[in-house]
């Protein structure tokens, strides 16, 4: 196997409550190779998003990494000083914001948003800066783009946004992009424009895309292979073809039976019940047991080990040798 672009080992970050430390990320391993996209897929809350901050050194307060190795093209980023971090962020290493209102400075024209990252990371001067702007917004299919870049984030719509965002993100050139939730707030028809524009820019500059998800159309349609995420840790991993033909682990069943099919029209959808616990009170043993209708002792006990190898597995006690359940 090729040298990954961005390599996470144990990746584990913690919040600091007045309760004592609540972990978000726990031993989160993933590889990620130039010109593939891997999905990382789960519900709201499973620590998806965390894990992506935590790569790009924007952990929330009162959160921090707390142990683990984050190697971006051979370069250890876990404790790197902010300033250092600066120099990655952006123009080596970039995100795709889930919300782009959220994401975009209301005061600030797109262009100049976009201008911003090429004048500190390139030297462009404001001029050149501007012009590659207007550049970028033509690249991500936004129409008239010299006067778009004059115009403010309120005066488009939420595809033209989320088509800024993705100017901002790829401006620089960067080797890796995570995009966390890219389609979640769009109509089905500007979800697949997104995806396909994505697709298409990533085979044109070669990058690795981490597509952060709970759509597992979207994955289906975009990722080669996927890791899915429960309550901080990778629970499964593997291609997403094998995961949808024969998934190994009961969330990740669980997810797949509460997906309508094409094959069964009419057929009842099988919800997995409960929710995803809250960091500051996880269950112990597995995660996943309290809401699993396969949990037996051992579940409740012990923490699953990862089963299988780098390229196939899960976290489940079912897969055990000799399991009893």
């Amino acid at each position: 196997m090729e040298a990954s672009v961005l390599s996470l080992r144990g990746l584990t970050t913690v919040f600091d409550l007045p309760g004592g430390p609540a972990t978000a990320v726990d031993g989160v391993d993933l590889d990620l190779q130039a010109g593939e996209t891997v999905a990382l897929v789960g519900e709201s809350g499973s620590g998806k998003t965390m894990a992506a901050l935590s790569c790009l050194g924007l952990t929330p307060p009162p959160g921090r990494v707390a142990g683990g190795s984050i190697l971006f093209k051979g370069r250890e980023l876990a404790g790197l000083a902010e300033e250092e971090y600066r120099r990655i962020r952006g123009r080596h290493l970039s995100m795709i914001f889930q919300e782009p209102m959220t994401a975009l400075n209301p005061v600030f024209t797109v262009g100049e948003q976009i201008a911003e990252g090429l004048r500190l990371h390139l030297g462009l001067s404001p001029r050149e800066a501007m012009e590659r702007a207007a550049g970028l917004l033509a690249e991500v299919g936004i129409p008239n783009p010299a006067r778009r870049a004059a115009s403010y984030p309120h005066e488009l719509s939420g595809g033209m946004r989320q088509r800024v965002i993705i100017a901002m993100a790829l401006a620089c050139g960067p080797d890796a992009v995570l995009a966390d939730e890219p389609t979640t707030a769009l109509d089905v028809t500007i979800q697949a424009e997104i995806l396909d524009l994505l697709g298409r820019l990533q085979d044109e500059r070669g990058m690795a895309v981490l597509l952060i998800t709970h759509d597992l159309g979207v994955v289906a349609q975009s990722a080669r292979r996927a890791a899915v995420m429960y309550a901080g840790r990778v629970v499964e991993r593997g291609a997403v073809d094998d995961l949808f033909r024969e998934p190994l682990h009961p969330y990740t069943r669980g997810l797949l039976t509460s997906l309508p099919r094409l094959d069964a029209p009419g057929a009842r959808l099988t919800p997995i019940a409960g929710a995803v616990p809250d960091i500051a009170a996880l269950p112990s043993g597995c995660h996943f047991h309290p809401r699993c209708p396969h949990a037996f002792a051992r579940c409740r006990a012990e923490v699953p080990p990862a089963f299988g190898d780098a390229r196939r597995g899960a976290r489940c006690w079912l897969l055990a040798p000799g399991s009893a359940a």
